[in-house]
């Protein structure tokens, strides 16, 4: 009885450390604010993120990652963006996990080239005046009221006219092939 036992917690002991050293696609952010909870998942393979804490995450090169603000559509969006490495990062808004390979709708590039907002495979704005440094940090905001999508960089505002979109509560970021990004402070308020 005493040799099976130990056989069988040593079992399970093993398969606890298997279980633990493995790193999950997904993880929560803001789990003890109440209504500001935010899901992370990796839409291209374990290991793309890593939770710095409660409000911060680190995307790591060649990622897809997929923030959802639950129950939360029509709100504003507010975090820091610091590049680490790189040459910049894709943000996509209304779009959804499921629907990311085929339909983007809105994706903004902000670079260290400069920045290009394109709509449904169209570029709609871009210019020079708005480029990513290394590790400088940068407040973006994503505001829709009624047809006009505002998307701020620190204080230069980018309005855009948006239509037939309903709802943003999935903000997804592309890193490429040697850009890292942070993200931290975010913030989900009322329109």
């Amino acid at each position: 009885m005493g040799k099976n036992l130990f056989l069988i917690l040593i079992v399970i002991s093993v398969l606890s450390i298997l279980a633990n050293s493995c790193s999950p696609d997904t993880f929560v952010l803001n789990k003890y604010e109440g209504d500001n909870v935010i899901y992370v998942r990796m839409l291209n393979g374990i290991g793309k993120t890593e939770k710095i804490n409660e409000n911060s995450l680190e995307i790591k090169p060649d990622a897809i990652v997929s923030l959802k603000f639950i129950e939360e559509t029509q709100f504003i969006d507010e975090f820091n963006l610091t590049l680490k490495s790189g040459n910049g990062v894709s943000l996509y808004l209304y779009t959804t996990e499921a629907e990311f390979g085929e339909q983007k709708n809105i994706e903004v590039n902000l670079t260290t080239a400069g920045y290009k907002i394109i709509k449904n495979e169209e570029m709609i704005a871009g210019s020079d005046s708005i480029k990513l440094e290394l590790n400088k940090n940068y407040r973006i905001k994503i505001q829709q009221e009624g047809n006009l999508l505002k998307f701020s960089v620190n204080c230069a505002d980018i309005i855009i006219q948006v239509s037939k979109y309903v709802s943003n509560e999935y903000l997804i970021f592309q890193t490429g092939r040697t850009s890292e990004i942070q993200i931290d402070g975010i913030t989900k308020q009322e329109n």
